[in-house]
């Protein structure tokens, strides 16, 4: 992943909270950092596996390799993600293994948790036993670079265009740069000069 640093850590870490403001919009801005960064992530995946249906938050695959993907999203920098949340996701990842040995599911490679709040030490030495990876709030703002901010770190933005945004998968910078103004109005229903306001805000990052 990359590890180009952020303009304004900071700054991104509380435009990650703000993301709360919609519903399961954390999860999707991860998706979209994954894909900005060569994976082809999906959200929301329903698999089976040896004992039972599992909905994954994310499904990333790069390489050959398929990641599953729980996300964690907490209202402070600072809490944490306990042992508990760490051993019912390694359970999911033990059915889904079994669920790979008779064919039920594709093979994850890997079982990850990401956070933007941190781990546990508990969480940390048993998913490391385990053979999980976690990743916190300091090193999913590590992966950011200046287009791949979440859009919620324009300043001014209110939760309203926000969640106009969201509705429209518009949840990363380059979501809004990388189109013409006159369709990023047309998907999210905001006004042209709104949007032209954003991007311009953009740069000021």
């Amino acid at each position: 992943m990359s590890q180009t640093p952020p303009l304004n850590v900071e700054g991104s870490r509380d435009a990650i909270l703000r993301l709360s403001v919609v519903n399961l919009a954390f999860t999707h801005f991860v998706a979209a950092v994954l894909n900005e960064d060569g994976y082809a992530a999906e959200c929301g995946v329903r698999v089976p596996g040896a004992c039972a249906v599992h909905d994954l938050d994310v499904v990333a695959e790069q390489a050959g390799k398929i990641f599953a993907i729980k996300t964690v999203f907490v209202p402070t920098h600072e809490q944490q993600v306990t042992l508990q949340t760490v051993l019912a996701a390694y359970a999911t990842y033990l059915d889904l293994l079994d669920g790979a040995d008779v064919q039920a599911c594709p093979h994850f490679a890997e079982y990850w948790l990401v956070t933007n709040g941190i781990f546990s030490q508990d969480a940390v030495a048993y998913a490391s036993h385990k053979g999980l990876r976690l990743i916190d709030g300091d090193e999913l703002v590590s992966m950011l670079t200046a287009m791949t901010y979440p859009v919620t770190a324009i300043s001014g933005l209110t939760d309203v265009e926000f969640a106009a945004l969201a509705e429209a998968n518009v949840l990363l910078t380059r979501h809004l740069t990388d189109h013409e103004v006159e369709l990023m109005a047309h998907r999210t229903g905001l006004p042209q000069s709104r949007i032209a306001e954003l991007i311009d805000g953009i740069q000021r990052l």
